[in-house]
């Protein structure tokens, strides 16, 4: 594994960003995004990481990590903290302005990462009072509803999400997944579907299709 640290306390600074040293990044690690940044995968693929999205970390070299969200790729080192360090940059922008979306929204989700579920969801609850159409945000509340054992309400979210977001796949295979939960297995297809023509190189999708298919009885296509 890479040391990175240099990297990111390098980049950091130059953007005016104050806090401890970054620690070299390791297999498993979990990293915020704080700036808005792109995923860049393979063959030009590329995601859009808003403030607040939380990686995995399966690879470290100089300046860039490779990780896995709709698509695997690289993103920015200089890009994401460590929880720890977000959790404080992102309790600082609330402090200093409590209705400020973006950092509501990331604390809400890094709550979440934290299994602080109440904690988040009145983030949430807060940022959507603010920004009803925040479609970030209420895909991030639902992943936590999910997470809490509510998948009707997660459900209801990640339809607005869609409604709000309809390209947006993420947004897709998670209605999907929560569709699945909730054993309505047509229109998880139907999702996986919508997200696979949109990115057909999610292995996610693929691998929730074919767990709706099999629920459905359809072993050959499933299997495929």
């Amino acid at each position: 594994m890479r040391n990175i640290a240099a990297a990111w306390v390098g980049a950091l600074l130059a953007t005016g960003l104050t806090f401890a040293p970054a620690h070299a990044v390791e297999i498993g690690d979990r990293v915020v995004v704080v700036t808005e940044t792109t995923l860049s995968g393979s063959g030009g693929a590329a995601e859009k990481l808003p403030p607040g999205t939380i990686l995995g970390v399966e690879y470290a070299e100089a300046g860039r990590l490779w990780v896995s969200q709709t698509i695997p790729g690289w993103v920015d080192a200089a890009a994401v903290m460590d929880l720890a360090q977000a959790d404080a940059h992102f309790t600082a922008l609330v402090a200093k302005n409590p209705k400020d979306p973006v950092a509501l929204r990331a604390l809400g989700n890094i709550r979440r990462a934290q299994h602080r579920f109440e904690d988040a969801m009145q983030y949430f609850c807060y940022e959507l009072r603010l920004m009803p159409e925040d479609a970030v945000a209420h895909r991030w509340r639902a992943y936590t509803l999910v997470e809490a054992g509510l998948h009707d309400g997660a459900l209801a979210d990640s339809c607005a999400a869609v409604r709000l977001a309809p390209n947006d796949v993420a947004s897709l295979l998670l209605r999907a997944s929560t569709r699945r939960l909730g054993r309505r297995l047509s229109d998880a297809v139907a999702d996986y579907d919508a997200a696979i023509k949109l990115v057909p190189g999610s292995a996610v999708a693929y691998l929730g299709r074919g767990q709706a298919k099999a629920s459905l009885g359809q072993l050959d296509a499933a299997l495929a």
